[in-house]
């Protein structure tokens, strides 16, 4: 029997709605591929660096990525932070100088977490940050920061995970 090699990926969220963002979609992505016949080949780890600026993300996330890498390496390693703080905080371009140095991979929500629910569960990425915040009133009534992985996997389609990626089916 070949032995599935599992390949470590780091995630470092803002807060705790990114962090249930990712792992709904690792979860989501993963059944799918059950669902599929196909092996999961990856473990998310995702770091919640609680809060703070853009830079202060990166920067947490670099020293958590490193701590837990003496436990193996990882194969990718990624920060998720919000455009419009990145923008606000001054420091754009020497947060992106150490992501890249660091080699960390910035994913820059354009504008910010709920924008990116709005559009995703309304899948229109055209829409700009009033209206898409507009749709997730509207598409998810009860909405709270807070939310969990599960609740936002209940959610999520196929379709909308392939627009999220950019992609299609085939």
């Amino acid at each position: 029997m070949k032995r599935i090699i599992r390949e470590r990926i780091f995630i470092g969220c803002e807060g705790l709605g990114e962090r249930a963002l990712v792992m709904a979609l690792h979860r989501f992505i993963e059944s799918w591929q059950r669902q599929n016949g196909l092996s999961s080949t990856a473990t998310v780890e995702p770091y919640i660096a609680r809060g703070g600026s853009p830079h202060l993300v990166v920067v947490k996330s670099i020293k958590e990525r490193d701590r837990l890498a003496r436990q193996g390496r990882f194969a990718s390693a990624f920060a998720l932070v919000d455009n419009d703080r990145l923008r606000e905080d001054g420091q754009e371009a020497s947060t992106r100088a150490s992501a890249q140095r660091k080699e960390l991979i910035l994913v820059v929500q354009d504008t910010n977490l709920e924008c990116l629910l709005g559009r995703l569960l309304a899948l229109d990425f055209a829409l700009g940050p009033q209206r898409a915040g507009q749709e997730l009133v509207k598409l998810w009534p009860n909405y709270c920061k807070s939310f969990d992985a599960p609740t936002l996997q209940a959610k999520l389609t196929h379709p909308m995970v392939c627009v999220l990626a950019q992609s299609d089916d085939s």
